[in-house]
C-alpha cells in the first residue's frame, strides 16, 4: 500500500499531533510512504534520518490555496498513492476563523457545530441514500471531491476577511 500524508503537523516541529503523524508513518513500510509537510527549521537534517521520503512545502503553514493544491496534486500524480491522509484540518479551520474575527472560542464552537452537523448528515445520506444507490466506489470518489472542494474553498468563507499572508511564513 502506498500512502501520502499531507499535513502541517510533522517533525521537526514539536507537539503531540506531530509525534502522532510521525509514529503513524514510521510503522508503515518505508517504501510505501511519502509525507508532504511544511519546511520547518531543521527539516533537512530530520528528513535525512527518515527511512521514508519527505517532501517539504516552502514556508511553515500549508493553507488550502491553489499553490498547495497544485503541489499536492503533482505529488499525488507522481506517487500514485492508494491512500491520501490529510492531517489536522480542524485546528487550521479554527485558526482561520479566529483570525477572521471573534476570537478562538467562538471559532472553535462554530467549527465543532458544523463538524457535528456534517458528520450526522453525511452518515445518514451515505448510509441510506448514496451507498445503496451509487455503490461504494462512486460514493468514495464523490466524498473525496467534496472534501477537497470544501477545503480549498474555505479561505473565501469570510468574504475575503481572512488575510492569508498572516498565516503563511515563507
Amino acid at each position: 500500500m502506498n500512502l501520502l500524508l499531507v499535513t502541517n503537523d510533522f517533525p521537526p516541529r514539536s507537539g503531540g499531533i506531530q509525534q502522532y503523524c510521525h509514529n503513524l508513518v514510521s510503522r508503515l513500510p518505508a517504501d510505501g510512504v511519502v509525507v508532504y509537510a511544511p519546511a520547518w527549521p531543521g527539516a533537512p537534517e530530520f528528513d535525512a534520518a527518515q527511512p521514508f521520503r519527505v517532501v517539504r512545502h516552502p514556508g511553515k503553514t500549508m493553507l488550502p490555496v491553489p499553490d498547495v493544491l497544485r503541489r499536492t496534486v503533482a505529488l499525488a500524480r507522481e506517487v500514485q498513492p492508494d491512500v491520501i491522509c490529510f492531517g489536522a484540518a480542524f485546528p487550521l479551520a479554527v485558526q482561520m476563523l479566529a483570525r477572521a474575527g471573534g476570537g478562538a472560542s467562538p471559532a472553535a464552537a462554530r467549527v465543532y457545530a458544523w463538524n457535528t452537523v456534517g458528520a450526522v448528515l453525511g452518515a445518514m445520506l451515505a448510509g441510506f441514500v448514496v451507498l445503496p444507490r451509487f455503490g461504494i466506489r462512486a460514493t468514495l470518489l464523490s466524498a473525496a471531491a467534496l472534501v477537497a472542494a470544501a477545503g480549498f474553498a474555505s479561505p473565501a468563507y469570510a468574504d475575503g476577511h481572512i488575510d492569508t499572508s498572516t498565516l503563511v511564513s515563507t
